[in-house]
């Protein structure tokens, strides 16, 4: 008997299904790999190669990635949302960073009491 298994079909990449594209819409949000695969169910391998492909046929050079694009501040998507977000986050940051400062109480000091033995040491050494 001559057994030959049966070709697996190649995936066309061509960016019309939805996984495909939201892996790089993922990836220009700068999310993980790991995030990428929860919310598309694809393989790490087949992340890869989507975001390889999607910078291709957009042109980028090489060194670049989506995720980099994000972190550097380079792209018109991250630019965007900086111009929405951070006023947002000041505001936000603005309200709870300084209650959570703890100034000291006149309570406490730095100040460390030494026993009286000590003390009787030092005093007994200076004279």
């Amino acid at each position: 008997m001559n057994y030959q298994p049966k070709k697996l079909a190649r995936h066309l990449v061509n960016f019309e299904s939805a996984t495909d594209l939201e892996a790089v819409v993922l990836a220009r949000l700068g999310l993980s790999t790991n995030f990428i695969k929860e919310q598309t169910g694809l393989s790490g391998g087949q992340i890869s190669y989507r975001l390889r492909k999607g910078k291709d046929l957009e042109g980028y050079g090489k060194g670049h990635t989506y995720r980099s694009e994000w972190r550097n501040g380079t792209g018109h998507l991250v630019r965007d949302a900086i111009t929405m977000m951070v006023p947002v986050l000041r505001k936000e940051a603005k309200a709870t960073l300084p209650k959570l400062v703890q100034h000291p109480t006149p309570e406490v000091s730095n100040v460390v009491e030494l026993p009286d033995e000590v003390k009787r040491l030092g005093r007994t050494k200076a004279a």
